[in-house]
């Protein structure tokens, strides 16, 4: 229903926006049977606007409440952000109600007064946004920018795709003039659109992997995806099928994929539904160091650890045994209960699962990083045991988010440059300028780029790295001495994943032998010692151990290869 919704009001501003443009500047002039479906166009798109409005207001008092209570609704409207955006939304509708979509006589502030109402139309959308989540004012002003793009191009495509102008029996001076003017505002929406939504992805996203591993970053995907489709059906209209549509059958031909293309264009209005309805992807977070806890619960004692998992969350690995040291005979129910202690919010609970007499394990998530408290409920009593944690990744500053940037910055300046480079031999006072400022674009992103690959090459836990240090007898011996005291445990006296700690781990501890033998290079090695292994509770050693004596550990890793199996 909210996607739906979502979609609703963006194809409902795209109509409203798009009437305006086209009839305004870009449309070719109009017969009465184009102007009447114009018409329709803009009162369609006014009340689905206006529909959509009062749906998405009312699923967030439904939200807030758990009921649809309209005699809340005065209180909705007036004290929250979400509320005034939509009197505002609605109240902006009824002006354009009043501005209409185009006419043969309008005074000279029709033009101005419509620009600056659609674009107010539009600024209510990205005031109730992610963007808007975020509390940034840059990002809210990237997506007020992006969505001006998309309602000026898709709307426009839309009016040439629907009204009655196709097929033409030939190729009339002011249809020709409207599909370069049409042309050409999609040529400049998606340099807009190019750049505006990387700025925005840097934005809202930690980090590369968040593509792959969120319900937000799927969905971005998808966008993309049907963003890139759009783009080369646009790019054979213009630079294909447009300079020949004197030609009445390449016309027919333009006139086909216009329809296509506008045919997409709704498809991401629909995929930017899907995208505005799932939360950003927050960082993920994991413990800080490895815990491990012994506390009296009522009749039992309690005893166990809690490991950080990969990057995300924790796994308990814990035994439930009574005064003498005996499991319990019958199933003890264990439930965690997580307590952020640095801030108000709800409490996170899991249930244990059983491996056997007395043992449990869980893998728990963390939502934030701080202070916490694992309260372990069992029968009878509740050990309580306070951990740290903090953000499981480190993604480069400087990799990232200015990387992103930088290649918005050479898309941005290679497709001005294009343009520019097609109208200097006709206009070359304008597409000179053009030209020269397209080129320092692409040279100044370029550069930014490099410095921001530098910058990500340095940071810990690329697998292309190599062990600094020598494997000198010294530095193998650092190695062992730090692996008894860190790891024997859990992978045993020679690595053979038999330590003393092994039998109680749900997959168990890797055979250290093997992966030393399989060929994994320094770098992949260095990371998962960095990282720990995620679906396993090999911890993460960033903050255990120094850079250094984690180089040491891998060289004598390495000497584990040799060890007889």
């Amino acid at each position: 229903m909210d996607v739906a919704v979502k979609a609703g009001l963006y194809l409902g501003a795209v109509l409203c926006v798009g009437a305006g443009i086209f009839g305004r500047w870009t449309g070719p002039p109009l017969e009465d049977a184009a102007s009447r479906r114009l018409a329709a166009g803009w009162a369609a798109g006014l009340v689905l606007l206006v529909l959509s409005t009062v749906a998405e207001a009312a699923g967030a008092i439904t939200r807030a409440l758990g009921v649809l209570d309209v005699t809340r609704l005065s209180g909705y409207l007036l004290d929250t952000t979400h509320g005034n955006a939509v009197m505002a939304r609605v109240g902006l509708a009824l002006v354009l109600v009043a501005l209409g979509p185009a006419g043969a006589d309008r005074p000279v502030i029709d033009r101005p007064a419509f620009v600056v109402v659609a674009t107010m139309l539009l600024a209510t959308f990205s005031l109730t946004s992610h963007a808007a989540g975020t509390g940034r004012l840059f990002l809210i002003a990237v997506d007020l920018v992006h969505l001006v793009a998309m309602a000026a191009w898709a709307g426009t495509l839309l009016y040439l795709a629907w009204l009655p102008l196709w097929p033409p029996r030939a190729a009339t001076a002011g249809l020709s003039r409207a599909l370069w003017r049409v042309s050409s505002l999609g040529l400049l929406a998606v340099v807009v659109l190019l750049a505006t939504g990387v700025l925005a992805a840097a934005g809202h996203l930690w980090g590369p992997p968040a593509l792959v591993r969120t319900a937000y970053g799927h969905a971005l995907l998808v966008k993309v995806a049907l963003f890139a489709v759009v783009l080369a059906v646009a790019g054979a209209n213009r630079w294909v099928l447009l300079p020949a549509a004197a030609r009445p059958r390449v016309l027919a031909a333009f006139g086909r994929l216009v329809r296509v293309e506008a045919l997409l264009l709704v498809g991401v209005l629909v995929a930017t539904g899907v995208l505005t309805t799932r939360p950003l992807p927050q960082t993920p977070v994991t413990l800080a160091q490895v815990t491990s806890f012994r506390e009296t619960a009522g009749p039992w004692i309690v005893r166990g650890s809690l490991s950080p998992r990969g990057a995300e969350g924790f796994d308990l690995e814990m035994s439930v045994l009574d005064e003498r040291g005996a499991p319990p005979a019958d199933d003890v129910r264990v439930r965690l209960v997580l307590t952020m202690l640095d801030h108000e919010m709800a409490p996170v609970q899991v249930v244990a699962t059983r491996l056997g007499r007395g043992a449990y394990r869980a893998t728990v998530p963390l939502v934030m990083a701080g202070t916490w408290q694992v309260a372990i409920e069992v029968p009878g009593g509740v050990a309580r045991v306070p951990v740290q944690a903090r953000p499981g990744l480190d993604v480069p500053r400087g990799g990232w988010d200015r990387g992103l940037p930088a290649l918005a910055g050479v898309l941005a300046g290679a497709l001005a440059g294009v343009y520019a480079l097609r109208r200097l031999a006709a206009q070359a006072a304008v597409a000179a300028p053009l030209l020269a400022a397209a080129s320092a674009l692409v040279v100044l992103s370029a550069a930014l780029g490099l410095r921001a690959l530098a910058a990500a090459s340095d940071a810990p836990g690329l697998f292309d790295r190599t062990n600094p240090i020598p494997a000198t007898p010294p530095s193998v011996a650092t190695g062992e001495r730090l692996y008894r005291q860190h790891c024997q445990s859990c992978h045993g006296v020679a690595g053979a994943g038999d330590g003393p700690a092994a039998a109680m781990l749900r997959p168990r501890p890797s055979d250290l032998r093997v992966h030393m033998a399989a060929g994994h290079t320094d770098g992949q090695l260095f990371y998962w010692i960095t990282e720990g292994f995620p679906g396993t509770a090999m911890p993460a050693f960033r903050d255990t151990l120094s850079e250094e004596e984690r180089w040491h550990v891998l060289n004598f890793l390495r000497t584990l290869a040799l060890a007889d199996r």
